[in-house]
């Protein structure tokens, strides 16, 4: 997935890396809608990252958990609380060309909820973090 990603940043000042933990659970998802989520969240980290760190981590746990990190923006607490919003932008995107619907993370959120996870925002002084979690899937359980 991440592969795709990498052309966008090689004249940059952006390093893309991606983690994923050994002996994940499987989860029960449409892949396409959850490649869906993590094109949605990876390109926003683009568009608000002018230069440093885009992360993609998968975590093993009792869910399944993925997370992409991005530093070189700020979102403040008040726009975390909005962000989940359709058509809210952050007053730093506003402009029409930065392009976007302002669709794709009310979307994603949607699409996560449909598979019975949660995707929510983290934010501190020098990153943004979209996590959302899956529900797993055990062998003796179908």
């Amino acid at each position: 997935m991440i592969e795709g990603f990498e052309p966008l940043v090689l004249d940059s000042n952006i390093r893309l890396t991606c983690t994923i933990a050994s002996h994940l659970p499987s989860v029960k998802a449409d892949v396409t809608r959850i490649r869906q989520v993590l094109s949605n969240l990876l390109t926003n980290a683009l568009r608000h990252t002018p230069e440093g760190e885009i992360s993609l981590q998968v975590a093993a746990g009792p869910r399944g958990r993925f997370s992409v990190s991005n530093t070189g923006s700020r979102l403040s607490d008040t726009d975390a609380k909005r962000v989940f919003q359709p058509f809210w932008r952050a007053e730093a995107a506003r402009e029409r060309d930065s392009g976007g619907s302002e669709l794709g993370l009310a979307m994603s959120r949607e699409i996560i909820a449909l598979h019975g996870g949660s995707l929510e925002v983290e934010v501190s002084e020098d990153s943004v973090t979209f996590t959302f979690t899956l529900p797993t899937t055990h062998p003796n359980n179908g």
